[in-house]
């Protein structure tokens, strides 16, 4: 039995990770299904994006957008969210 859950949360794992929803991809709507992001924030998002292109990393998505914090950024990513294709992508620097 314990076999059994491990292997179901495995494969939530991976369906949640190919499902991910890229920041340079996301739509203000997208962005809007992570707690925390509300409409102002997720505008900020995509306008920075528009006006200065795609973010590298989560340290780029924190630097860049004021507001967030390490919290909204966990929500983001609990939400499937990733940012680029990066290994170390959310990986302070």
């Amino acid at each position: 039995m314990k076999k059994f859950f491990l292997g179901l949360a495995a494969a939530l794992l991976t369906i949640n990770l190919a499902w991910a929803t890229d920041i340079n991809q996301a739509t203000v709507e997208e962005l809007q299904a992570a707690k925390g992001i509300g409409p102002v924030k997720a505008k900020a998002i995509v306008d920075e994006r528009a006006k200065n292109g795609p973010f590298k990393s989560w340290v780029d998505l924190d630097k860049r957008v004021k507001g967030l914090g390490d919290k909204t950024m966990g929500d983001m990513k609990e939400a499937g969210f990733k940012v680029g294709r990066s290994a170390n992508a959310d990986k302070k620097k």
